[in-house]
């Protein structure tokens, strides 16, 4: 139907524009030219290949430098997981949200629309993480206040986080040791909502403990099963935390 020919690796889809015809946000995570990019396009029959590219590669580390992970690592190298699609600042226009490898950067729709716009004027904003592991996790959003702006939910490889949609401030964390492997990849958080019963949001989120060296950040991980900041145990852990 429709030819980019950009590199892409995780789409999503949403009207970003509401003019009724959907336009898709792509993550490009190693491709051949596009490392750690954001690339939005829409179909239109009337361009060669029926594609409009909107944004033909933005970094979705903004100012934040790779070296934050070491040399060679996927966080180093190249970055970006699933796409998340809410209205995070309250505007009444859906955003874009991605986890990389050195940090968790929200772009604004409306900007990502505008042409006269430069590429990085369209991150809302952008907070260093730590997933030099994998660069490829996901995230989910909730508005927990009901406030019409979607607060992130996201773990990296020490901290499961809450931020306000808006502004990224950390409203809650609690240290939630991982090695964001295979396990995690696709989808690190889920949220399973009861808020007509109850009002109560419980969050479901994978933890792993971290053998054999120890990482730097919330507490030492210990090396012996039971014992670091992290669930203790072996195999994969469940920590479930209600918010209300």
């Amino acid at each position: 139907m429709a030819q980019t020919g950009v590199d892409g690796t995780f789409p999503a889809v949403a009207d970003l524009d509401l003019d009724g015809k959907p336009e898709v946000a792509v993550i490009s995570n190693n491709g051949a030219t596009l490392k750690h990019h954001l690339v939005i396009w829409r179909y239109n029959p009337d361009l060669p290949n029926k594609v409009e590219i909107v944004r033909p590669g933005i970094n979705i580390n903004g100012p934040l430098n790779p070296s934050l992970c070491p040399v060679g690592s996927a966080g180093n190298t190249r970055g970006g997981g699933p796409p998340t699609i809410a209205d995070f600042n309250g505007d009444g226009t859906p955003d874009v949200a991605v986890a990389g490898g050195i940090g968790y950067a929200v772009f604004d729709g409306k900007k990502l629309m505008d042409p006269n716009v430069p590429a990085a004027e369209t991150l809302l904003w952008i907070k260093q993480t730590k997933d030099c592991s994998s660069a490829a996790t996901g995230s989910s959003v909730f508005d927990f206040d009901g406030d019409g702006s979607a607060e992130v939910v996201y773990s990296d490889e020490h901290y499961l986080r809450i931020y306000k949609g808006s502004t990224g401030d950390v409203l809650w964390q609690t240290c939630n040791t991982t090695g964001t492997l295979r396990d995690s990849r696709w989808s690190r958080t889920s949220i399973t909502t009861a808020a007509q019963i109850s009002w109560r949001c419980p969050i479901t989120i994978r933890a792993s403990p971290v053998r054999r060296r120890n990482r730097q950040g919330c507490g030492s991980m210990a090396t012996r099963r039971g014992s670091g900041c992290g669930p203790g145990g072996s195999g994969i852990n469940t920590l479930i935390t209600s918010l209300t």
